[in-house]
């Protein structure tokens, strides 16, 4: 559903010269976009700082790369956590991801400024 109602809007906003983004729409699909995040995504400070959203399918992230623009690739890969004391690192089994992008991360928040605090990176 939100694919089709995200087509619709990027054909109605390319006459008027403006990024869907922008758009009441775009600004709900941002926002769904980041309540995906807090329950399925993470961010990762290995040098610099990647935000990643992850699936058990490929197919549902292949949908949000493609509905938002993303440059990056749909990748299988291992899922980092913490322990409840966040003293050391383990990996949930192999899993799809999307890195989401700098970009698109900061629109996301851009999106909803008011969002709760929970797993934002200090510098956004």
């Amino acid at each position: 559903m939100v694919k089709k109602e995200i087509f619709k809007v990027k054909l109605k906003v390319k006459q008027l010269n403006i990024h869907w983004f922008n758009t009441e729409f775009g600004k709900n699909a941002l926002t769904w976009l980041l309540g995906y995040f807090d329950g399925d995504g993470q961010y990762v400070k290995s040098g610099w700082f990647v935000t990643k959203i992850f699936s058990s399918g490929r197919s549902s992230l292949a949908e949000i790369k493609n509905s938002f623009e993303s440059p990056n690739k749909v990748r299988l890969g291992r899922r980092l956590t913490l322990s409840k004391e966040q003293k050391s690192i383990g990996t949930i089994g192999e899993c799809w991801y999307l890195k989401l992008g700098s970009e698109l991360y900061k629109a996301m928040l851009e999106a909803y400024p008011d969002c709760p605090l929970r797993k934002r990176h200090p510098n956004y």
